[in-house]
């Protein structure tokens, strides 16, 4: 929603807007766990006092507990030792691993944080409907009367105008499957940008056997380079100097450079998760809105159906990222490593994809407008 309504207001010239909108969702992203914080408890683990390191060497203390007991093995325990245990595995299991001080966090108090944002969000909503409706003069309403003249067509004509930005038309064909290479493009780009910042403390701590610390601060980094390249001096500097064309293909190319050498050396040297998973944070900073701009450029108005398509490939990426590459992380924890090569080399493909279908249909208008000539 943020996104259409910045290209309403600003049209060819939304592309830093929406650089800064999506600043904003990555700082968003970034402090969302400092304010959550508080409110959760800090002593959520077993303080194990003889250091043992899962639950199934708790299992194995209970074990040689009932080893000790005076019995051997394949004789029944003593009716009294089973009926006082019975039903009390967990005094047995967890009697030499003491439990120090386990609280309950008060997340009531994080869904109420969640509930105040989305209360002041609303009311900047609000205020801005106000405004605009009381400035008739607003720049929202810019243009109106040409575009009411100027809507969308098919190949009727040979090319259409909104709000001074010119389209190719596009038969109804055509803009399905447009549509479709949207969504799964945004669909595959937030499954990669959200395995690497969600599930790297799982990689890096069970996998690569960090401690815990170390796999937090990876996190913090990553989405740290995220907002580095989305600051506004990068970004309006980058748009000074290169077009959209070219900041999409270094960031595409810092993307095949950081997956292709992570699935080789991760296992290598620590350093090359961290080098890694830093330059995809930069390649994936900014390509949210690089790709929401070249589409509105390039191929068709951004509009509420557009917009809606984005919106759901992103919310489809949030929901099967954790059952997908955690499933396969399950198996074995280079997947983390192996599932954002192959949603790369797929975001890669629709790309191209999108790019051939746009030209292809270029040329076809040309055709059919020198045969009617």
């Amino acid at each position: 929603v943020g996104s259409a309504l910045l290209i309403k207001t600003w049209s060819s010239n939304s592309g830093p807007y929406i650089q800064v909108l999506t600043l904003s969702y990555t700082i968003g992203n970034t402090l969302a766990s400092l304010i959550s914080r508080p409110f959760v408890s800090g002593v959520s683990k077993f303080n194990i006092k003889n250091n043992y390191s899962d639950i199934a060497d708790i299992s194995l203390t209970a074990s040689e507990q009932f080893k000790k007991g005076n019995y051997t093995l394949g004789q029944q325990a003593p009716r009294e030792y089973r009926s006082e245990n019975e039903g009390n595995m967990t005094d047995i299991s967890l009697s030499e691993v003491g439990l120090s001080n386990l609280k309950e966090s008060d997340i009531g108090f994080v869904y109420l944080i969640i509930g105040l944002l989305s209360a002041a969000i609303g009311l900047c909503f609000l205020i801005l409907y106000i405004l605009t409706k009381k400035t008739f003069s607003n720049c929202l309403n810019n243009g109106a009367v040409a575009i009411k003249g100027t809507r969308f067509k098919e190949i009727d004509e040979p090319r259409n105008t909104m709000n001074g930005t010119t389209y190719t038309p596009f038969a109804k064909c055509y803009k399905l499957q447009l549509m479709a290479t949207l969504l799964l493009m945004y669909f595959l780009f937030t499954l990669m940008q959200m395995t690497g910042g969600g599930l790297v403390m799982t990689f890096a701590v069970e996998g690569l056997k960090w401690p815990k610390s170390h796999g937090t601060a990876i996190i913090t980094a990553y989405w740290g380079a995220q907002i580095f390249s989305k600051l506004p001096s990068i970004v309006i500097l980058a748009s000074k100097i290169l077009s959209a064309n070219q900041m999409i293909i270094i960031d595409f190319t810092l993307l095949a450079c950081s997956y292709t050498v992570m699935v080789i050396f991760v296992q290598k040297h620590y350093i090359v998760l961290w080098v890694t998973l830093l330059t995809a944070g930069l390649g994936l900073g900014n390509l949210y809105g690089l790709c929401l701009h070249w589409y509105q450029t390039y191929v068709m108005p951004v509009t509420g159906v557009v917009t809606g398509i984005v919106v759901v490939g992103s919310n489809l990426g949030f929901t099967t990222m954790p059952f997908f590459a955690g499933f396969l992380m399950e198996v074995h924890f280079m997947w983390f490593a192996y599932v954002q090569l192959i949603a790369y080399i797929l975001l890669l493909l629709v790309v191209i994809l999108t790019y051939f279908l746009v030209r292809h249909n270029k040329r076809k208008l040309t055709q059919e407008c020198d045969n009617n000539i």
